[in-house]
Parts: structure tokens; sequence; C-alpha cells
């Protein structure tokens, strides 16, 4: 009989504690759901330029269309948004073609490596600095 008591006591323990975790993160915003920008009317007008088309996920589908989420919107090869199609799709980037010519968007934006030089090292860690500049070769 202690074992059914003990059972039955964890089981409702359970359910509490599950019930209390659900309602603790009701007010966190989803950390997956797309940034929303709001404009106001008339900023277009007040020489603010919208936004362009955002890359936000990639969809590559073997036997069936594959395609894209950009700007919110799936979108499928050959389907448009905003007046340019979609007519390629990798694994990093889409390529769009409108009567302005071509864009391509990607996934993740380039990112540009820059070396550091010596100098600007040693003057980062300043003149009383007991460290060892090290100068790597590029």
């Amino acid at each position: 009989m202690n074992i059914w008591k003990k059972l039955l006591t964890s089981g409702l323990l359970g359910v509490l504690a599950s019930s209390c975790w659900g309602e603790s993160d009701a007010g966190l915003p989803d950390p997956t759901r797309p940034a929303i920008t709001e404009t106001k009317p008339g900023d277009a007008a007040n020489g603010a330029s919208a936004p362009g088309p955002v890359l936000q996920s990639i969809i590559l589908r073997k036997g069936l269309k594959s395609a894209a989420i950009i700007s919110g919107q799936l979108v499928e090869v050959g389907q448009e948004i905003g007046g340019s199609r979609l007519i390629r799709v990798t694994e990093s980037e889409v390529t769009l073609v409108s009567p302005a010519g071509k864009e391509t968007l990607r996934l993740i934006p380039a990112v540009e490596k820059k070396s550091i030089s010596e100098k600007s090292t040693v003057k980062s860690m300043g003149s009383n600095s007991k460290r060892t500049a090290v100068r790597s070769e590029p």
C-alpha cells in the first residue's frame, strides 16, 4: 500500500510542477519568431527607405521545388515576392531577378576578415603592459 501512495504522490507532484513550469515562461518572447519591423505612415515620404527583402530560411527539398522564407513569406522557386522572382536556391543563398537586375540574398552575411597590425596590438595593450605582442603572418 505504501508503494501506491508514493507513486500517487510523486505523480501528483509531477503534474503540479509541470503546470507551474508552463505558466512561468508565458511572458517570454519566442526566440525563433522573425523580427517585426514597424513602419509609421509617411516614413517612406520622409526619406526613410524601406528595407529590402531579408532571407530568413532556406528549404531544400528533393523531388519538390526548393523554397525560402523571405521577409516572413514562403516563396518557392518560380514564385514572386515584391516584384522579384525567385530563380535559384542553394544551401546558403537565394537569387531573385527583377526588371532592375539580379539580387543575391545570403543566409549568413559575408564576414570581412582583417589582420591586426603589430603597432595597433601594442598600442591597445598599453606601454606598461607585461604581455608580449605576438605577430601573426597573414
